[in-house]
């Protein structure tokens, strides 16, 4: 008995057509009301943690530098911004890019640098490193859904390159764990600012696949 063909596979943008309702509806999930004040109230009680976590640096550290020092902190409260400014409504804002393309990188930077002590990883390792994994998802889910400019994507950049530099040649990176060769720590740096970058963007050009360009005035507010 002779076989069925199978059909010709559907073309990369019919099977985008296909998706865009289930694209749909996770806009309507994560841009409702109710979800971005509950992510915004979450986040700023991180960055709280955060701050509380760096508190023992943060006093040897002169206050104008603390928010290069702490990153990860300084990354959520621009999340935690972001998600407030979409809560009340606003248009779309120009550095949304920014907090992001910041998220992502210190998200993967921790999960890295506290990868290198695996196995030997107490109750916090695991915290942090599950914390900082759900602020690089965070960063993917909203860079797929929100509209980002070049601006802020090269204002977001520049400011991680900066850190990067004044991090790994003027030592304001984070305490790094004990045993950890610096160099490792750095490479990690670079290697997380590029890869965040690589992240945010095709995020970005996923959702210019998957729905379309949002109209001119407020954010769609759905659920709250």
């Amino acid at each position: 008995m002779e076989g069925r063909q199978p059909g010709p596979h559907p073309r990369p943008e019919v099977r985008m057509r296909a998706r865009m309702p289930m694209l749909r509806q996770l806009a309507a999930w994560a841009l409702g009301g109710t979800w971005l004040g509950l992510l915004a109230v979450v986040n700023a009680a991180g960055t709280a943690y955060g701050i509380w976590w760096y508190r023992a640096q943060l006093g040897v550290t002169p206050w104008p530098r603390w928010p290069l020092v702490a990153d990860s902190p300084t990354s959520v409260l621009l999340m935690t911004l972001l998600l407030i400014c979409l809560r009340a409504g606003h248009r779309w804002p120009s550095w949304a890019a920014w907090p992001l393309l910041a998220c992502a990188k210190y998200g993967l930077w921790t999960v890295a640098v506290i990868g290198e002590q695996f196995p030997r990883w107490v109750l916090e390792d695991w915290l942090l490193v599950l914390s900082h994994a759900g602020m690089v998802a965070e960063a993917v889910l909203y860079a797929a859904l929100v509209p980002l400019e070049a601006r802020g994507l090269a204002v977001g950049f520049a400011w991680l390159l900066a850190n990067d530099f004044l991090d790994w040649t003027r030592g304001w990176h984070p305490y790094l764990p004990a045993g950890l060769d610096p160099s490792r720590a750095a490479a990690w740096g670079v290697a997380t600012t590029w890869v965040a970058l690589g992240m945010v963007w095709g995020a970005s050009l996923l959702r210019r696949r998957g729905l379309p360009p949002e109209p001119a005035g407020r954010a769609p507010l759905e659920g709250g």
